[in-house]
């Protein structure tokens, strides 16, 4: 799972099963049972929170790349996931136009609360890199 933080309201995308892709899910909408979303939400410092979806609709498809060829990986699925991560970096240098950070959480379906492992200060053109989203329980603070 992805979730973003901002200061600001940021566009949403709407998932489209037709034709999956990059897509945001408001706080509002995000599917989290009321304290796992409290306690998802008490680790960020910023007011909106976000969910970001690939094109496997879950934050899975952002970590597709080609040392993973084989096994579950499906080979048409790597144009996807590039997309999803050209889309997802280029939502976030959006996003820092009107403001000098966000935060960024990235987990496993039900690790919202978990603690968290690592910190990482990154910038949207990182979010390019598949090897990025192999690490979890990692808060991001993402900048220019």
């Amino acid at each position: 799972m992805v979730y973003l933080a901002s200061d600001r309201p940021l566009p949403l995308i709407a998932w489209d099963s037709d034709v999956p892709a990059f897509h945001t899910e408001s706080q509002e909408t995000i599917k989290l049972a009321p304290e796992a979303f409290e306690k998802l939400r008490s680790r960020f410092s910023k007011p909106f929170v976000y969910r970001l979806g690939s094109n496997q609709h879950c934050g899975c498809g952002f970590s597709y790349f080609e040392q993973f060829q084989g096994g579950y990986y499906e080979p048409e699925e790597f144009d996807a996931a590039d997309r999803s991560r050209q889309s997802l970096a280029s939502y976030l240098e959006e996003a820092l136009r009107y403001q000098d950070s966000l935060e960024l959480w990235i987990c496993w379906a039900g690790d919202e609360g978990c603690k968290t492992d690592d910190r990482m200060d990154v910038g949207p053109g990182d979010f390019l890199d598949p090897e990025l989203f192999m690490k979890e329980r990692v808060l991001m603070t993402v900048t220019n």
